[in-house]
């Protein structure tokens, strides 16, 4: 009988130990999802950043305008596009780190709506500057704080590039070893 105990645990000890070879490595164990996914978030992670800064300074131009005749008419886009690119930047944020697979290429699809919005409202907003600059011969406080969003908008022009570019790699990554995705709960 003891013979057939140590039989038994011999047996289970060698399956227990197969069993633990054929299990495939997790997502954070593969290095290459590994880098791609920690690019992806510092990418995203100074889009947020600069999304912030650029919603302090339209708060800004808003508190330093008298009344709301002088105010820009492109500060309501200027401020709804920050909004949008906060809850984006978030929703980005959410998918790369839960390694949602669905979620990643669906921001990434956004992520060229958003590419091509803002560079759009970014153009509208250096056309308005230049003509502003023009007819008025200086330049006020306004225009200044313009400038410095248009230039801030540029950084995250670059940096929604290297995000499209990124989502999409990492979604590569991801649906290539679909076994591994598990979505967490």
């Amino acid at each position: 009988m003891e013979m057939y105990n140590d039989g038994l645990a011999d047996n289970s000890a060698m399956i227990s130990a197969t069993n633990l070879s054929n299990k495939p490595p997790s997502l954070e164990q593969h290095p290459e999802i590994k880098q791609v996914r920690k690019r992806l978030l510092i990418f995203i992670g100074i889009d947020l950043v600069l999304c912030l800064v650029n919603f302090l300074f339209i708060i800004h131009s808003y508190a330093a305008s008298e009344s709301l005749e002088s105010q820009s008419p492109n500060s309501s886009s200027q401020l709804a596009l920050v909004i949008i690119l906060l809850i984006y930047y978030g929703f980005g944020l959410l998918c790369v780190y839960r390694y949602y697979k669905t979620g990643i290429l669906f921001f990434a699809l956004l992520g060229i709506i958003t590419l091509l919005l803002t560079s759009t409202i970014v153009i509208m907003l250096l056309l308005r500057i230049i003509h502003i600059a023009t007819n008025k011969g200086f330049v006020n406080a306004g225009i200044i704080v313009a400038i410095i969003y248009v230039s801030i908008c540029s950084f995250v022009l670059i940096f929604q590039l290297m995000i499209i570019f990124y989502c999409f790699k990492f979604y590569i990554l991801l649906k290539r070893n679909k076994s591994l995705t598990i979505e967490r709960i």
